[in-house]
């Protein structure tokens, strides 16, 4: 199969992520992660473009985070993730 990876959480909270990863994986989940900053491809292009102005020291000096954290599962263990997430989900509520 040529996708044998499912996109199965995102996230814009870095704790929540990382707690969720190691919860998956206390599971028995073997996952794979991706990380997405959008806010420096934007600042980065916006420069560029020369659309709007920007300072020096906003690059790589994020003032907020926009990062999307990523959660990816084979394709055989997503059932398997989306009940694992919801347990995580329950927990995390009480």
């Amino acid at each position: 199969m040529f996708f044998s990876w499912s996109e199965v959480y995102t996230s814009l909270d870095a704790d929540e992520f990382y707690a969720l990863c190691n919860f998956l994986e206390n599971e028995g989940l073997k996952i794979k992660t991706k990380t997405i900053d959008n806010l420096r491809n934007r600042i980065l292009t916006e420069s560029l473009l020369g659309t709007q102005d920007r300072p020096v020291m906003y690059f790589g000096n994020d003032r907020t985070n926009r990062k999307e954290y990523r959660i990816l599962v084979k394709n055989d263990d997503e059932d398997r993730a989306y009940i694992a997430i919801n347990k995580f989900k329950r927990t995390r509520r009480e």
